[in-house]
């Protein structure tokens, strides 16, 4: 589908600001590394995963206020864990 996965933890700051400002879609595990997404472009899409257990939606005022078209996906990772951040999960592309 032509992603790329990156730990933005692994980059810069600014190495993680052009990341996020060039990407046109982004998929990833709720916590602190999608707080990125103000880096990016008007319009880009992303799709935040978290798992049924934790049903806050602290990102969506960044995302509104950037003017990025956003969802979240709730569901299960494949080991239940606290520390969600860290597995891995499956996610219907085309549901």
């Amino acid at each position: 589908l032509g992603f790329i996965e990156i730990f933005p933890d692994e980059f810069s700051y600014a190495e993680e600001m052009q990341i996020f400002n060039q990407a046109e879609m982004i998929i990833g595990v709720f916590g602190s590394g999608m707080a990125n997404m103000i880096f990016c472009q008007k319009r880009a899409k992303v799709l935040i995963l978290q798992p049924d257990s934790c049903n806050w939606r602290g990102l969506s005022f960044p995302m509104k206020f950037v003017e990025l078209t956003y969802g979240y996906h709730f569901g299960n990772s494949f080991r239940r864990i606290e520390r969600f951040h860290n597995t891995e999960w499956i996610v219907d592309v085309d549901a």
